[in-house]
């Protein structure tokens, strides 16, 4: 091998040499670091474990805590909205005893015969029926 190094140009075989020089001496930057050993895992001990499933039921049970206050709130919005239509309702069956009767037909003809139409409103339907409050 020496001698097919001796036919290259002398550039190139001072470029060699200096590369040759090199890889016998190896830098210290390009040492690689030696990486710490990984932690070898050991299996979890019955103790181990029954702390870790105590914590998972504390988990669970703050997570149940915390559904329950949305349900709690949800229904109190529930009940809440339910009350303002229920005062909402209130005024407008006085404001419609107030008002007016208006002047309607009372009978006209049905696509059925024998049965009678009579008219009426949204509201009257509901004043005809019980509520029940929950």
């Amino acid at each position: 091998m020496p001698n097919s190094i001796n036919n290259l140009p002398p550039e190139m075989q001072a470029r060699l040499a200096q590369i040759m020089g090199n890889a016998s001496e190896p830098p210290a930057s390009q040492q690689p670091e030696p990486e710490p050993p990984a932690p070898q895992r050991q299996p979890m001990t019955v103790m181990d474990q029954i702390i870790a499933l105590r914590q998972e039921v504390i988990d669970l049970r703050m997570q149940s805590a915390h559904q329950t206050e949305v349900i709690n709130s949800q229904t109190t919005v529930l009940d809440a909205v339910g009350q303002a239509v229920g005062q909402i309702y209130q005024m407008l069956q006085q404001a419609s005893a107030e008002a007016p009767p208006a002047q309607q037909q009372t009978t006209t003809p049905s696509s059925r015969p024998g049965t009678e139409y009579q008219p009426s409103t949204f509201g009257n339907r509901f004043q005809s029926e019980d509520i029940d409050d929950f």
